[in-house]
């Protein structure tokens, strides 16, 4: 226990360690940011949502624009992402007494909803990035 206490009073040692643990942090993940527009069969998706989901599991979401263009908040690691378009929500809370819901109405096939059916692949690289979603009303 004296050993401990003495090495732990020792400047050197505790500026070696201090070193010794900061090092491992010195370099930060490369990350990226995206932004762009999604089009469907050439013309722009109006409404819905835009994901970005990595193999390594890492994911992120941001709202289409009326005019087609998103852009993501969150800085997303550099990597290859499936990207997937979800329609709007609901047009109506589902009523009272078991009536249904009105869904909303989307023209995008639903292979694109899910990243295990989305066959549009994006690389994000360090800095800014603006990517075109190009969807096919043929579906994936």
């Amino acid at each position: 226990m004296t050993l401990i206490r003495t090495l732990w009073s020792h400047p050197a040692w505790t500026a070696g360690l201090a070193l010794l643990l900061l090092s491992g942090c010195s370099g930060a993940e490369p990350v990226g940011t995206v932004s762009g527009t999604v089009t469907l069969d050439g013309q722009p998706v109006t409404a819905g949502q835009v994901g970005f989901i990595s193999a390594a599991g890492f994911s992120a979401v941001a709202d289409i624009g009326s005019d087609g263009s998103f852009s993501v908040v969150e800085k997303l690691p550099v990597d290859s992402y499936t990207v997937t378009v979800s329609p709007p929500a609901l047009t109506e809370a589902p009523g009272e007494e078991g009536t249904t819901a009105k869904a909303a109405a989307t023209k995008v096939p639903a292979g694109y909803f899910d990243e295990g059916t989305s066959d549009i692949k994006v690389d994000i690289a360090e800095g800014e990035n603006t990517k075109e979603i190009a969807l096919k009303a043929s579906g994936p």
